[in-house]
């Protein structure tokens, strides 16, 4: 049961940050061109995801070895 609420915490913290930080990065950076503001939030977006796929797949590999007992 653990397993699975760490993940989700990782999962809605990661959707926390899209949307604190990320969502009103226009207004943060003071960039007034939309194209530009899109590209980066883009690129973050997509880091975000890459990392939240190595990490739970990291936590995952754990677990599964915990219970395998390897």
């Amino acid at each position: 049961m653990g397993f699975v609420v760490v993940m989700w915490a990782i999962v809605l913290s990661a959707c926390g940050f899209l949307i604190a930080f990320v969502a009103p990065l226009d207004s943060l950076l003071g960039i007034h061109n939309r194209i530009i503001t899109s590209l980066i939030q883009a690129l973050i977006a997509v880091l975000l995801v890459v990392a939240l796929v190595m990490v739970l797949d990291r936590i995952k590999k754990l677990y599964i070895m915990r219970k395998l007992k390897i």
